[in-house]
């Protein structure tokens, strides 16, 4: 839920855990992109446009308020709206095997 006067998340992006690529995957770039493959799972997870950038972004490992301040730079979106995305898009990832997370 957001604040209306300035669009501020109750909840806060997380500063303290890092998100980082898991190690059992393959990707490839397909036009513009970006396939992955959880070698445990078997499966593809094809990223487009946003999804790719964030991908991009966590060639390093990055906390979630990282991600939030450099998409909300890129991109015209809220902070609120653009942490709920994100939260989304990194749990379908984790679920895929795609990411892990671990203690600053």
């Amino acid at each position: 839920m957001t604040r209306p006067d300035d669009n501020t998340p109750d909840e806060q992006a997380d500063a303290n855990r890092l998100i980082v690529r898991g190690r059992e995957h393959v990707e490839t770039r397909v036009g513009d992109r970006v396939m992955a493959m959880s070698l445990d799972e078997g499966k593809y997870f094809a990223m487009q446009s946003t999804g790719g950038r964030i991908w991009d972004l966590l060639e390093a490992p990055k906390s979630e308020a990282e991600l939030v301040e450099a998409l909300c730079a890129e991109y015209d979106v809220a902070p609120a709206q653009c942490l709920r995305d994100l939260r989304a898009f990194l749990n379908d990832l984790r679920d895929h095997g795609l990411i892990e997370e671990r203690e600053r």
